[in-house]
């Protein structure tokens, strides 16, 4: 039983070895360009999205102004238009 467990630790070893070296040779360098390309992907990115995310702040009065009155504004028209304000009961089951 020794043998058998020294022979599998043995076999462990080497395949662990393997894998190890295996991914030393492929293990990619991050160099200066990638940096470089990186940068100007976030500048790019932060200078098409930072006037939009400024334009939200200003919409926020006029768009909650509208949203806030859409229900009084339905109320309104249902009024004027002579159709009132229903509720159905229902039965309980």
């Amino acid at each position: 039983m020794a043998e058998a467990d020294k022979d599998l630790q043995k076999a462990v070893d080497e395949h662990l070895k393997r894998l190890y070296e295996q991914y030393k040779s492929n293990n990619k360098v991050f160099t200066a360009t990638h940096i470089g390309h990186l940068t100007l992907s976030i500048v790019f990115v932060l200078s098409i999205l930072l006037p939009f995310l400024y334009l939200q702040w200003f919409t926020i009065p006029v768009v909650s102004f509208f949203l806030s009155a859409l229900p009084g504004l339905d109320a309104h028209t249902r009024l004027m238009f002579g159709k009132r304000l229903e509720y159905r009961v229902t039965e309980k089951v």
